[in-house]
């Protein structure tokens, strides 16, 4: 119920209620159910996502990557989330204009899905698109060229 009330108050853009609600819920997890890790990860990326609305990339990508290491440590083998968290990680890079550091986590992204998925797959065609884009927010064309060559 935490939750829900979280996503109503941050659809209205109401991220300070948002994140009480969202902090709640992750306390009373953390304290009565300490097992459920894929949970108390889930929730700890929403706060950074609250944060990445927010325009606070720095803290955004703190909960993002607290997230990433409680997943890798408890769940090494959810692939798709692990994935998903290093997407974050790339934005809030991409929105600093950090392109080198956005390009390496996109890209550990998109070689955890090639390693998972079909080569046709959505995910895998997304990922190389936001590899394209922040390739062409960096004019480095040569290397854009070589991307779509190989894929």
């Amino acid at each position: 119920m935490l939750i829900t009330i979280s996503n109503e108050f941050k659809q209205e853009k109401r991220y300070d209620d948002a994140l009480h609600y969202l902090d709640r819920a992750l306390n009373i997890r953390e304290t009565h159910l300490p097992s459920t890790y894929e949970q108390i990860a889930r929730h700890i990326n929403g706060i950074g996502l609250i944060h990445h609305e927010q325009e606070k990339y720095n803290e955004a990508r703190q909960y993002y990557q607290q997230a990433l290491d409680i997943t890798k440590k408890f769940n090494a083998s959810a692939y798709d989330d692990i994935a998903v968290l290093l997407s974050n990680i790339s934005l809030t890079f991409q929105r600093q204009g950090d392109y080198v550091k956005a390009f390496d986590f996109r890209n550990r992204s998109l070689k955890i899905r090639e390693t998972h998925l079909s080569s046709n797959h959505l995910q895998i065609a997304d990922g190389l698109n936001e590899l394209g884009h922040i390739l062409l927010a960096q004019k480095n064309t040569t290397k854009l060229f070589v991307l779509i060559n190989v894929h």
